[in-house]
């Protein structure tokens, strides 16, 4: 398991559906707190505001401010909300909007930025990869095409942006639903944790489900897209 120092949600809400969010984050928090034995995993909310992102509160800059100062080059910072892949948003904030916010307060590159929102790594319509019922062949292609598009979704346009405030964390995101389980999850018989994220294809849930979720990382100047690959 990857050592992280530090864990820390922020969670973007735009007023739709906004309590899977809420409790998604705190089943989230509750498996990293078990995990390390540490009881110290904020969860910071980023609410709807026009214009974004400077209608945020004096109060709520400051607080995002001092939570994501405080993480170090071994923490991790998770990014939810639901993700819109033909908008290339998060919780209704694009990547520009989400750049914004995160920028100009963290210090240094987290060791991994994750984002769970649904679909946040996707920048093409679904096809043959969300098909159980069409060949390999087919599925190969789709995921290739997948890949290759993926820089211009929410997640591959976020880590482009946040170069821009020499945050150069590697980013990581999914390319279908994500849900986090929880206690009330339907169809969960003990195969899952509560906090866990898992895809769902055509009712088939998974927790790490090969071809799902790309990483963004840099190669000098050049900007690298890639599948993670679960042992």
């Amino acid at each position: 398991m990857t050592y992280y120092d530090k864990n820390l949600i922020v969670q973007f809400l735009d007023g739709k559906g906004d309590g899977i969010i809420t409790a998604g984050s705190s089943d989230l928090k509750s498996l990293i707190e078990s995990e390390t034995g540490k009881d110290t995993v904020p969860i910071v909310t980023v609410p709807y505001v026009i214009p974004r992102p400077f209608g945020l509160g004096r109060d709520k800059r400051d607080e995002l401010a001092a939570a994501l100062g405080d993480l170090t080059t071994d923490s991790r910072l998770y990014l939810r909300g639901h993700g819109d892949w033909e908008q290339r948003t998060l919780g209704s904030w694009d990547a520009r909007e989400v750049g914004g916010v995160l920028g100009g307060k963290l210090k240094v590159s987290p060791k991994l930025i994750s984002v769970t929102g649904c679909r946040c790594a996707r920048a093409v319509a679904p096809g043959a990869e969300s098909n159980t019922m069409v060949s390999g062949a087919q599925r190969v292609a789709a995921n290739k095409l997948l890949l290759e598009e993926s820089p211009k979704s929410f997640v591959g346009l976020l880590h482009s942006r946040l170069q821009r405030y020499g945050i150069t964390s590697p980013l990581v995101g999914r390319v279908f639903f994500v849900t986090v389980v929880g206690s009330d999850h339907r169809g969960n018989d003990g195969q899952w944790r509560v906090g866990q994220k898992i895809t769902a294809i055509s009712g088939d849930e998974r927790n790490h489900r090969p071809y799902s979720k790309i990483r963004f990382d840099w190669v000098g100047e050049d900007q690298k897209a890639e599948w993670v690959r679960y042992s």
